[in-house]
């Protein structure tokens, strides 16, 4: 019954079915497992008593919220264009130092040594004759070819008001003003869309296919009524040749065979490993690269603060060396493509505070920006205060390090998105009353801003029914999550649930 899968004609259609399935990622096993998760889910909602269906008065306060608009002014001092002031003394510099500690702490740092091994390394190496290229080649030919498509439309009737509408078309009729007048079809159910001849019935795609560009077909008789169709545009196919996908065909083939020989590898390495031998070791004997890092955090980068290539090229190399406990012997995990990896952690360096000497310009420079800052703000206080008093933001410009811009009518989420006030600002902005003037900074802190609220525009949510129940769908969505989740750790809690990160690393390896 889910629409996604009706065909062209408005009926549950196989090929529709599938083609959606594999533009998501699904196939059918898959699909209809989430389907049963889902109607498992149904079932246990219905058990708890939870009803999808959100209080009206509720979604009524949040629709208004959301959706009314406000006209602003915002006069913006930006931090930078206030001087530095005089260079910060030694006792400063330390104090800050100690007080914004959290500011100059380093991430937890550790050493990794790892052997690895991906099937494009092996691959060059791997002989493919020229017959598996021809084979490869007749099994994936449906791959880099394209079916011929065409723009197809239809009038589908009893036959007296198909031939009525063949008889109106051959005497110059407008198709859409004809299947409208005889059929009474609008232009969504006209136009069928751009298909191949296998997603058509055979005696439609017989006769659609076999039409010239803009062509109309004589009266169409199927197992499901009478039709007129309109070819409105072709798309030719394409064929393929070898010698075009020769070379990709033959890359795809080597990855394949080393990826095979790879995962063949796999006990061997792990034997190595149990046996004592080091990494550099196993890598020589089994042609893996080896590679050390000095120190690296979780997110690739190096103490100085840089990207390390070869930890940011290898994500699983960072997710597996900081999930391993120092000292841990390594152990074997197989990567998506079908590579294989081995990491030790051979130290872990804590997080801490940075030393004050390695960190004395990034201190200055934040003791300076904070200056800069409290100066800005104070600036944008006063101007605000002459603000409230009635002068215009465009009168306060006189000699100030300031702009003032004025906005168009924004809800919420459109101010949010323009990134000229901060978050915790919208709030205040939202509740303010009309003529009011709220101070605080944009999005990313490095500005002072004054904001008048010059005009407020409320949305009424008896004008907007449909809107009313877009929000109350969501908003009943929300309602049904923070059930299940306070259910689920209601649960967790009663039954003492606790997660085995080994175990659950070692079940995800052997899933993978």
């Amino acid at each position: 019954n889910d629409p996604a899968f009706r065909g062209p004609l408005g009926r549950f259609d196989r090929l529709t079915f599938e083609a959606v399935l594999r533009e998501n990622g699904f196939n059918e096993q898959s699909y209809v497992e989430a389907r049963r998760r889902d109607l498992a889910r149904g079932q246990l909602l219905h058990s708890l008593g939870i009803i999808a269906r959100a209080p009206d008065l509720a979604v009524q306060a949040i629709y208004r919220k959301q959706l009314e608009r406000r006209t602003l002014s915002i006069l913006t001092v930006p931090h930078g264009r206030f001087a530095d002031g005089p260079p910060p003394g030694e006792d400063q510099i330390v104090q800050f130092h100690r007080e914004q500690a959290s500011r100059f702490t380093s991430p937890e740092y550790r050493r990794l040594s790892y052997a690895l091994i991906r099937p494009a390394d092996a691959a060059p190496g791997i002989a493919v004759g020229e017959a598996d290229i021809e084979a490869e080649f007749e099994a994936r030919r449906a791959e880099f070819e394209a079916a011929e498509t065409r723009e197809i439309w239809q009038i589908v009737a009893d036959e007296a008001k198909v031939r009525e509408a063949a008889k109106r078309l051959a005497e110059g009729g407008d198709f859409l003003a004809v299947a409208k007048e005889v059929a009474g079809q609008d232009e969504a159910a006209v136009k069928l869309g751009t298909l191949a001849r296998g997603r058509l019935p055979q005696e439609l795609a017989a006769a659609a296919f076999a039409l010239a560009e803009g062509a109309v077909s004589d009266a169409i008789k199927s197992p499901l009524g009478w039709h007129l169709v309109r070819v409105a545009k072709i798309n030719p196919g394409s064929t393929a040749r070898l010698a075009d996908v020769h070379d990709r065909l033959k890359a795809d083939l080597q990855r394949q065979r080393a990826a095979g020989a790879i995962a063949e590898q796999g006990n061997r390495i792990e034997d190595a490993v149990a046996a004592g031998q080091s990494l550099k070791e196993v890598a020589n004997t089994f042609g893996l690269r080896h590679g050390e890092i000095a120190a690296v955090d979780a997110s690739g980068r190096g103490p100085d603060g840089q990207v390390i290539e070869s930890a940011a090229s290898e994500p699983e190399l960072l997710r597996r060396g900081f999930a391993q406990e120092s000292g841990e012997e390594p152990r074997l995990h197989e990567l998506a493509e079908g590579g294989l990896l081995l990491v030790k952690v051979e130290e872990v360096m804590p997080s801490g505070l940075r030393p004050l000497a390695d960190v004395r310009g990034q201190v200055v420079a934040a003791i300076v920006e904070q200056r800069r800052a409290e100066a800005a703000g104070k600036r944008a206080e006063e101007l605000a205060e002459r603000a409230r008093k009635g002068e215009a933001l465009t009168d306060l410009l006189s000699g100030e390090v300031a702009d003032v811009s004025e906005l168009k009518p924004l809800t919420r989420a459109e101010l949010s998105a323009e990134g000229r006030v901060a978050t915790r600002l919208l709030e205040p902005i939202y509740l303010a009353p009309l003529g009011s003037v709220v101070t605080g900074l944009n999005a990313t802190g490095d500005v002072s801003v004054v904001v008048r609220v010059n005009a407020i525009e409320p949305r009424d949510p008896a004008s907007d029914p449909a809107g009313v129940a877009r929000f109350a769908e969501a908003v009943a969505g929300s309602m049904v999550e923070d059930m299940v989740q306070q259910y689920r750790a209601a649960m967790e809690k009663q039954a003492s649930v606790s997660v085995d990160r080994q175990r659950l690393d070692n079940l995800l390896d052997l899933q993978r």
